[in-house]
């Protein structure tokens, strides 16, 4: 499978974060509001028999989260199917309420088919951690973005393979660089989004070192994967 196959489409706006900051101030002054008991997890989400209905939800903490009622996302178009979300919810006891679950782009690198032109675009680097249960390396970016002329215009971001080298000590890195097409999107601000990589995908590596191209020039993140 090649990047042009697997390079994703983002249309970046705005999800959450108007809704839970809608407190009144009586409900923050009392601790009893609607999001008085909110949290949020990254993890991976599970619909059921309908499309687009979530259930449930196990957590990158190892939680097993049993929603009151299910959860439609339009994003979440396969029955049966697990997906790697960030997930909002209030939880009283066992009662779990989900507020808001969004999708998190999960990047295997492939290389760019014959014809495919690399695109570095530059990105905002915020964040890079480890998954506690050690299946993620994930990501935090931001995209400077706008309402583009043309309605298809949507940035793309993808993995490609870079590096594999054998270290002196007898370890081994492997090295992916971010994929990244602007696609002529207007950069009139700034929209945060994260990303997932499978570690899965790199059964032999002890260091993944993963190459980003910034607006303050090329920046590496080398995580050591604990092996």
């Amino acid at each position: 499978m090649h990047l042009s196959r697997y390079i994703l489409a983002l249309a970046v706006g705005c999800c959450i974060a108007a809704t839970i900051c809608s407190c009144t101030n009586d409900a923050y002054d009392t601790g009893d509001g609607d999001y008085s008991y909110l949290r949020a997890d990254f993890g991976e989400v599970a619909t059921g028999a309908d499309t687009c209905c979530i259930v449930g939800a196990e957590t990158d903490e190892g939680e097993t989260l049993s929603f009151n009622q299910p959860y439609r996302c339009r994003w979440a178009a396969v029955a049966d199917t697990t997906y790697r979300a960030l997930i909002y919810y209030n939880k009283v006891n066992d009662d779990v309420e989900p507020v808001s679950i969004v999708a998190v782009s999960v990047l295997h690198a492939m290389p760019l088919a014959d014809g495919y032109a690399m695109h570095d675009d530059p990105v905002m680097f915020e964040s890079a951690w480890m998954s506690p249960n050690g299946k993620y390396l994930n990501m935090g970016i931001a995209l400077k973005s706008g309402k583009a002329d043309a309605v298809d215009a949507r940035h793309v971001i993808g993995l490609v393979p870079h590096s594999s080298a054998n270290n002196a000590d007898g370890t081994h890195t492997v090295a992916v660089q971010l994929y990244h097409n602007r696609n002529s999107v207007p950069e009139y601000y700034t929209v945060r989004t994260y990303l997932s990589f499978p570690l899965a995908d790199y059964p032999d590596a002890d260091t993944l070192k993963v190459l980003l191209n910034t607006y303050d020039g090329m920046v590496e993140k080398k995580i050591k994967l604990g092996k």
